[in-house]
């Protein structure tokens, strides 16, 4: 293993970027009435959209009469900006009618209204494709089928050069096929590189283009759908310090939980394990304390108070050594001499769940 340090921090993807083929529907809670009509509103369809909402219908006209038919609604999301409707007039037919993102409603027969009788529920999109981007191995994306290839489609909004792709927490088989391909168009015909499938999905390259596609084919997946908690395409940062002049310990430790019953005896519950990085740098240089320190300044933004991870590969040409870590509160520097210092800090795993 003689790959260098590398730290990747800085994902070129929002969530805003990202289309995939197709997701797997999110829930639909029932609805609540409130009002003196006895009309009855019912729900069908699957949620498609990337976010939770609550919806509400309500009665906006009954002047031409308060049955099913003559009345007619309006709707609105908690999406939707501060006294919008999304539409109103609507008719309170018996047909099913659209709204968004694969909700339907329709009126069941028999039942009359009384002008602004509304319903509310609630939708959770819990496998969206910006799940992949939260640096959260609890939330993923998830396909709703096993499609060939099923696709990620980014489109960056203008050119950009990057250099790493890693795709992690992953359900993928052996016989998986995972491509990435970018272009100067959406078609993204120019560039084509087939990734080894592993544990942690990881390549290093350097191509500059605004559009880019990981294509994943994995039909005999016994899950029957394709699922992913991170993925990362951007840059990393490379220090300049040469391996001989720095040093690692990397550990290993049980997450568990200890009880005593009344009798005394100790009882031990291992819910995961953590790996512990130390990293020590003897000697390091001003550009390279410059670069811990935009490292450090983003992961723990003391402007808007947010905290997250990043990845850290240790030995850059070894997949067994990429984790996901926090970093420490502290960047302890030491001055040695003129634009040299020495530091030292650990890293911990961000923990995945078992």
């Amino acid at each position: 293993m003689y790959g260098t340090l590398r730290f990747l921090y800085e994902n070129a993807l929002t969530s805003d970027m990202i289309t995939v083929t197709n997701q797997a529907s999110g829930a639909v809670t029932g609805t609540l009435k409130t009002g003196t009509g006895d009309a009855v509103l019912a729900l069908a369809g699957s949620y498609s959209g990337d976010n939770n909402r609550l919806y509400t219908v309500q009665i906006d006209d009954v002047s031409g009469g308060d049955d099913i038919g003559n009345a007619t609604f309006a709707w609105r999301s908690s999406e939707s900006p501060d006294g919008f409707w999304e539409a109103s007039g609507v008719s309170t037919d018996d047909e099913i009618i659209l709204l968004e993102d694969g909700i339907y409603v329709y009126w069941l027969t028999g039942g009359e209204f009384d002008l602004y009788d509304y319903w509310n529920w609630k939708v959770f999109s819990r496998y969206q494709a910006g799940n992949m981007l939260d640096w959260d191995w609890h939330t993923t994306y998830r396909s709703a089928t096993l499609a060939s290839p099923n696709e990620i489609n980014i489109d960056l909004g203008s050119a950009q050069t990057l250099t790493t792709i890693v795709i992690a927490g992953h359900n993928l088989t052996s016989g998986a096929t995972v491509t990435l391909k970018a272009g100067t168009t959406a078609a993204c015909a120019d560039y084509t590189n087939a990734l080894s499938v592993a544990n942690v999905i990881n390549e290093y390259f350097s191509e500059e283009y605004r559009y880019w596609k990981v294509q994943i084919t994995d039909a005999a997946n016994p899950d029957g759908y394709i699922e992913i908690a991170h993925l990362y395409l951007g840059t990393y940062v490379e220090l300049s310090v040469p391996n001989a002049d720095w040093g690692a310990s990397l550990n290993t430790r049980k997450v568990l939980q200890e009880s005593v019953n009344p009798a005394g005896v100790v009882n031990r519950y291992v819910f995961s394990e953590q790996r512990i990085l130390d990293l020590a740098f003897p000697i390091i240089y001003a550009a390279d304390v410059a670069s811990l320190q935009a490292i450090f300044d983003d992961c723990l933004d003391t402007d808007t108070g947010a905290s997250r991870p990043l990845f850290i590969h240790l030995f850059s040409d070894s997949a067994d050594h990429l984790f996901l870590m926090d970093l420490p509160e502290e960047l302890p520097l030491e001055f040695r001499i003129y634009n040299i210092y020495s530091t030292s800090f650990t890293l911990t795993e961000a923990v995945r769940a078992v």
